[in-house]
């Protein structure tokens, strides 16, 4: 789709990728509060 649009509108495809990943990011932080996750450790050997 990314391609597309820059074709339709002269950008360039990573324009319209950074775009969506902005958007992606602000609506998940949107929900951090809500997303629960396990801190990693090592593992003892």
């Amino acid at each position: 789709m990314a391609i597309r649009l820059a074709k339709a509108f002269g950008s360039t495809t990573e324009t319209w990728i950074r775009l969506q990943t902005a958007y992606d990011i602000a609506r998940a932080l949107e929900r951090e509060d809500e997303i629960e996750v396990e801190r990693y450790g090592p593992q003892p050997a």
